[in-house]
């Protein structure tokens, strides 16, 4: 019996076609020889024990020579697929650790497209997990959904100040969370679920999911430090506004004592984009604050 989803996980796996019918063979059949392989898939032999050697080298057949001639077995995928996860955070940390020795040029005014919704969610855990100082996130109940644990996890560093506009009521402990003013009538009036995440005012994401369902409808991810800079601003004055205008809902009036009140508690963010606004000037766009002086 032939499992088609099982020959296309294999493949996607990383082996051949042939690689895949000796695999799947090997496992229902243990000890055979590559010729009698060759029958059982149909394929020529040259090729068969080719394919064998290909999948030798990986790691996923062994062979016995105890009856004179080599019988072929099949290892366990989930022994295989552990050595090369491994290998493989071996790699990447050696690779990570490498790369931060490279010299890297300062500015960096990329936008990129993503075209792939686990692209979108990868970069958003990403994002989330290594901001330091400033962390703010706009997100619709979709992505807030898949989001969760990490921004949960997220919540416990103290040291970040973090905040996050909901659209539905949700409860994370560390965030200061604002509640977006008629989130259920805002839900209902998009097509879509947005998501915005914007790290330390250095990147940001920008994401939109169909409404029903998680299926991307457009991405883009950006370092741009000018754009960033800019996006991060439209932010915590947009939270700031939503926290006025559910202050004023809820009392049903609004006075300036609150809107102080409430401007006092964005005051480390204001300062924080102060900060890196100048940064942003001295650095990226080399504005100088004092003139130089004329060589004579």
């Amino acid at each position: 019996m032939q499992d088609d989803i099982l020959k296309k996980l294999l493949t996607e796996s990383g082996l051949s076609g042939i690689e895949t019918d000796i695999y799947i063979t090997l496992f229902q059949q243990p000890g055979l020889t590559g010729y009698k392989i060759a029958g059982q898939i149909s394929k020529p032999v040259a090729n068969t024990y080719k394919a064998l050697n290909h999948l030798e080298a990986k790691g996923l057949v062994v062979y016995s020579e105890a009856s004179g001639t080599k019988e072929y077995s099949a290892i366990d995928f989930s022994e295989y697929s552990d050595r090369l996860e491994n290998e493989f955070t071996r790699k990447k940390e050696l690779i990570i650790k490498r790369l931060k020795n490279l010299r890297v040029e300062q500015k960096n005014f990329g936008s990129y497209n993503l075209t792939g919704k686990n692209q979108v969610y990868e970069k958003a855990r990403a994002l989330i997990s290594s901001a330091r100082d400033v962390l703010l996130v706009d997100i619709f109940p979709i992505p807030c959904e898949e989001l969760k644990d990490s921004l949960k996890e997220k919540g416990k560093d103290k040291a970040l100040d973090f905040r996050v506009k909901f659209y539905e009521e949700e409860t994370l402990e560390g965030p200061r969370t604002t509640a977006a003013f008629n989130g259920a009538e805002i839900i209902e009036g998009w097509i879509g679920n947005w998501l915005i995440i914007c790290k330390d005012s250095e990147e940001v994401l920008i994401a939109c999911f169909s409404r029903e369902s998680d299926q991307l409808l457009h991405a883009v991810w950006t370092t741009d430090p000018f754009l960033c800079f800019t996006i991060y601003n439209g932010m915590v004055n947009e939270f700031m506004l939503i926290d006025i205008l559910n202050q004023q809902h809820h009392n049903k009036r609004i006075d300036s004592e609150t809107i102080g009140r409430i401007h006092k508690h964005y005051k480390s963010v204001f300062d924080f984009e102060t900060e890196v606004g100048n940064r942003i000037m001295k650095n990226v766009f080399g504005h100088k604050s004092e003139p130089e002086e004329e060589v004579k």
